[in-house]
């Protein structure tokens, strides 16, 4: 079952951007599935990690095209990215110490966060980027 099925209106039209949001689409649709096939903790919260580390590791490449190409709002998005890493540590955190499980409302949530920063802020930066050159 897909939770989220990649669309054309997602894409930024940068390709390095949009490749990086497929990957992260793939694997909140892994968590998904993993989670209706009734996983164990151990395997969701492994495969919640992957997602933080591409999380982490995208972002740092968006802010590094921000600060390149001195993007205007690029401490507002920094800031989204920031929140949105924190509350997926806690979750894992929570998680780990046995307090909490990958549940269908912390997916959604997962879910809304990407969908809604692609289809606001990261479409913001991809106009802009588009505006002088194409990656």
């Amino acid at each position: 079952m897909t939770l989220i099925a990649w669309d054309d209106k997602y894409s930024v039209g940068v390709k390095e951007i949009d490749d990086e949001h497929k990957e992260l689409v793939a694997l909140l649709n892994h968590i998904y599935d993993a989670m209706l096939a009734g996983q164990p903790r151990e395997a969701l919260g492994g495969l919640l990690d992957e997602l933080i580390e591409h999380t982490k590791s995208h972002f740092a490449n968006e802010e590094r095209l921000m600060e390149e190409r001195r993007y205007h709002e690029y401490r507002q998005h920094k800031e989204e990215h920031e929140k949105l890493a924190d509350e997926a540590i806690a979750i894992k955190k929570n998680i780990d110490k046995g307090a909490g499980m990958v549940t269908l409302q912390i997916v959604d949530y997962l879910k809304k966060w990407l969908v809604d920063h692609i289809l606001s802020a990261d479409h913001k930066f991809g106009e802009y980027l588009l505006k002088g050159f194409r990656l």
